[in-house]
């Protein structure tokens, strides 16, 4: 059962166990008890209702709502400050959660061991990167161009307009750091997706198991104190793809302290040197993204 449990996860197949005999591993920074009990009812399996009464038509009044308690464990990712509960429904209505706490086990302590590390291995990456990427002052990512001199204006305000709106630019930063995942990762499909655990022959997953890690990742526009200004990639692992699509973040970049979505929604004001740019750096079409009140639904 153990090589067949091992096969199951190396090719990425769900192990094949009902949902109440798996367990469910949620992460949590710094979390204390009560915070850890209502991450846990949040995975509380679903009810199942029935009645006492025979021979006669179910009604709600008369209806009682259960389930079989299932595990739930609450990972400090932090420190060891780990919390596991038995997490179930039990009321007429069908609405009353509960958690009661239990005790962590050796396979549990394997799998907390196993879900820290893949967490550790993660962090780290997304440091190494936005560390590096950091460092490379914006002329070493972008296209030089006779527009990007501007007179009276902090030249970091048309960076921030050609990292948002240049495709040279983001192109350049994909390439990178797909460059670095070939180089640093062995498996990157299993790194960047959560994935169940198997211990011995219990399954640990997670809310999010088969979905993408994401990166958001911070473009160096050498703008000093000036935090008017902001430009955030994100990067989403794409299977099909086998590689890291970059896209701006518009609810985490910038410009002029308005965060890029709201340019959708409406057209604010904004300084003239931000108008001066995206004068001169963008088409007519984009610009009237930026310039023009959008009235279509976003």
């Amino acid at each position: 059962m153990k090589k067949v449990a091992a096969l199951l996860f190396l090719l990425g197949i769900a192990h094949s166990v009902n949902a109440d005999d798996s367990i469910t591993l949620m992460v949590c920074e710094d979390c204390n008890n009560d915070r850890a009990s209502e991450l846990a009812k949040s995975n509380a399996p679903l009810t199942q209702c029935h009645t006492t009464l025979s021979n006669q038509k179910a009604a709600i009044a008369d209806q009682t709502c259960d389930s079989n308690p299932h595990k739930v464990i609450i990972v400090d990712v932090s420190g060891n400050n780990h919390f596991a509960f038995f997490v179930g429904n039990h009321s007429k209505s069908g609405s009353g959660k509960y958690t009661e706490a239990t005790i962590l086990n050796k396979n549990d302590l394997i799998a907390i061991s196993k879900q820290k590390a893949i967490d550790e291995r993660f962090s780290t990456f997304k440091h190494t990167l936005q560390t590096e990427l950091g460092l490379m002052s914006f002329h070493q990512i972008s296209q030089p161009s006779p527009l990007d001199r501007q007179n009276n204006c902090p030249s970091h305000i048309n960076s921030a307009v050609k990292a948002v709106f240049e495709e040279y630019t983001s192109s350049r930063i994909q390439n990178w750091v797909n460059h670095k995942v070939e180089k640093n990762i062995k498996n990157p499909d299993s790194f960047f997706t959560s994935k169940p655990i198997i211990v011995g022959e219990t399954l640990y997953r997670n809310p999010w198991s088969e979905i993408s890690k994401n990166l958001n990742l911070e473009v160096n526009l050498n703008n000093g104190s000036d935090t008017q200004y902001r430009v955030i990639f994100l990067a989403k692992w794409i299977k099909e793809l086998g590689a890291l699509s970059l896209s701006i973040n518009p609810y985490l970049t910038y410009l002029d302290g308005i965060a890029l979505n709201h340019f959708k929604i409406s057209a604010p004001s904004v300084s003239h040197c931000l108008e001066s740019a995206l004068d001169k750096n963008l088409s007519s079409s984009i610009s009237s993204y930026i310039s023009n009140t959008n009235t279509e639904d976003t």
